[in-house]
């Protein structure tokens, strides 16, 4: 049933993964057509006031030519001049001269054309008089422009305005910008002009019929817009070129689709699989007793290999474990790694101390305690070859830690400080916790004989160490003069690739053999109070034997 089931949720997957971005892409591809034709209708306003704005220059221009020349008005002479000037300007269509007395000399016999000038709609910075909204007569249903400067008057025709290529037709039309309308296209709707320019308040007119722009240029209202219905029309003839763009977007989809299928949700989840199928595997890296060379345990390292064979690091999995709360069943599978492959070889050799780390959640709630006496100590191994291990990177109720570790103390465990220095209050934790063994995080230890800053703080952390009577292991040691420095200040333990890289327990089991003292004799300090803070006629740990082995989840 559950097969069937993930068989649907993938086929449904993949049908969407196919239709949805044909979907997108088609409503995409309006939306960009749609801008694209309100941009190129925008340019056609643009181009309508530049082309009237150029007429009116040109007007302009041929007016005052005309007033530049001298000669007696409304001569033969006078009106060949008007008809030069009206003949070589395509600007202007008529040219009228108003005479001292208010009479009018026109070229063409169009006078009642230019009784309607007295009502100026605007001025140029030239002195050039627009008067806009005059019919041409009531047989003609064509506008025209009246221009007037000085005694000069000249008629431009809509046309004019409107006489232009396009790639694509559109409905144009110009009005000033009191709403006043100059000119229109012959296929304009006469019913539409006076809403187009009717709107207050600068607000554009609407029509879901049309696609529609105006735009206000200076003294200029200029409107472009194209059936909507028609427009739909030029996008399906084109839609030919799309379906390219179309499939190859559905096939990246589809493989998008199938790589997120595939792909491991997350890195919880892939966690939370690699627990049930004990993906994890445990690597153990020597821990050497500077003064005679000899191996004293080992620091066993949680290691997780995926099933392709590539390798998670613990830096990655373990914070993911903490976070998702799967920390828990990471810890309880590193217990039972630990007691399979050391269990054996902890109770035939008591020199032999395991450390584990313990996760926040473990030092909180107290639970790894059970399942450390129950996995270790009915086994046969003694409570004392077992190293409780806190980091500080991890932060935590230091009441509630205090009283589990007290708890683990009484039990005979030994308490231990991971990554000294470099995590969460390293003072209030060997303040305010019962703590017996202290390890210098590699920070440090990487520092010596570098000259930097940090360099000083190892010494530091040693006399510390010293003073309060705890072991001291140094991680991370690579070079000899790291580790002559930590012989000569002190410190007995160490790690770090200067001995060993990490080995599976085979391996190190044959390490551990042959770094032995002569006889079989224990480097550990025999004297050693575990528990300095406790008096000597409580349980204390046996330290005569002093080997460990470290099992850390990170």
């Amino acid at each position: 049933m559950h097969r069937y089931k993930a068989a649907l949720i993938r086929m449904t997957m993949l049908g969407l993964g196919a239709i949805v971005p044909s979907l997108l892409f088609a409503m995409l591809s309006w939306q960009f057509s749609l801008y694209s034709e309100e941009q190129r209708l925008r340019s056609v306003d643009h181009l309508i006031v530049m082309r009237t704005e150029d007429t009116l220059r040109a007007a302009e221009d041929a007016l005052k030519a005309l007033s530049a020349y001298q000669v007696e008005p409304c001569s033969p002479l006078h009106l060949e001049r008007m008809r030069q000037v009206a003949v070589n300007s395509p600007a202007i269509q008529e040219v009228a001269y108003t005479m001292p007395d208010g009479k009018k000399c026109v070229l063409w016999g169009q006078v009642n054309v230019f009784m309607g000038i007295q009502d100026v709609s605007f001025g140029t910075p030239g002195g050039l008089e627009v008067t806009a909204g005059i019919e041409l007569s009531e047989l003609e249903a064509e506008r025209v422009l009246l221009l007037r400067y000085g005694n000069y008057e000249a008629m431009v025709r809509e046309w004019r305005f409107m006489d232009m290529y396009l790639t694509r037709p559109a409905l144009l039309a110009l009005a000033t910008t009191d709403g006043t309308l100059v000119a229109a296209s012959a296929a304009f709707p006469q019913e539409l002009l006076t809403q187009v320019f009717s709107v207050e308040n600068g607000a554009q007119w609407q029509d879901k019929r049309y696609i529609t722009v105006m735009e206000r240029y200076g003294n200029w209202l200029a409107v472009a817009m194209v059936p909507r219905q028609g427009f739909l029309s030029y996008i399906q003839e084109n839609r030919e070129s799309m379906m390219p763009t179309i499939l190859m977007l559905t096939m990246l989809s589809l493989l998008l689709t199938l790589y997120l299928m595939l792909k491991p949700r997350s890195l919880t989840a892939a966690l939370r699989l690699a627990l049930r199928r004990r993906e994890m595997e445990v690597y153990y890296q020597p821990i050497m007793h500077l003064e005679t060379g000899a191996c004293v345990g080992a620091e066993a390292l949680m290691r997780w290999k995926r099933g392709d064979g590539s390798w998670i690091s613990p830096e990655e999995f373990v914070p993911a474990a903490e976070k998702s709360g799967q920390i828990i069943e990471l810890t309880n599978l590193l217990v039972d790694r630990v007691v399979v492959e050391a269990g054996d070889f902890l109770v035939l050799d008591r020199n032999l101390h395991i450390s584990l780390n313990l996760s926040s959640h473990d030092v909180r709630s107290g639970r790894i305690l059970p399942v450390l006496r129950e996995s270790f100590l009915e086994q046969g191994v003694k409570a004392e070859q077992l190293w409780l291990e806190i980091t500080e990177r991890v932060s935590m109720d230091i009441e509630a830690a205090r009283d589990t570790l007290n708890t683990a103390r009484d039990d005979g465990f030994v308490v231990a400080i991971d990554d000294f220095g470099t995590g969460y209050s390293s003072l209030q934790y060997l303040q305010s916790l019962p703590v017996d063994v202290l390890k210098i995080d590699k920070a440090f230890i990487h520092s010596i004989g570098t000259g930097a800053a940090s360099s000083a703080v190892v010494l530091h952390i040693i006399k510390m160490a010293q003073s309060l009577g705890l072991v001291m292991v140094a991680e991370g040691v690579e070079t000899q003069e790291q580790a002559d420095y930590l012989r000569a200040n002190g410190v007995d333990f160490v790690q770090g690739w200067l001995y060993s890289k990490a080995l599976c327990w085979s391996d190190f089991v044959a390490f551990y053999k042959r770094h032995q003292t002569t006889g079989g004799t224990t480097p550990w300090p025999k004297e050693y109070d575990y528990h300095p803070s406790r008096p000597k006629s409580q349980s204390q740990p046996d330290v005569s034997a002093g080997h460990m082995i470290e099992a850390a989840g990170e």
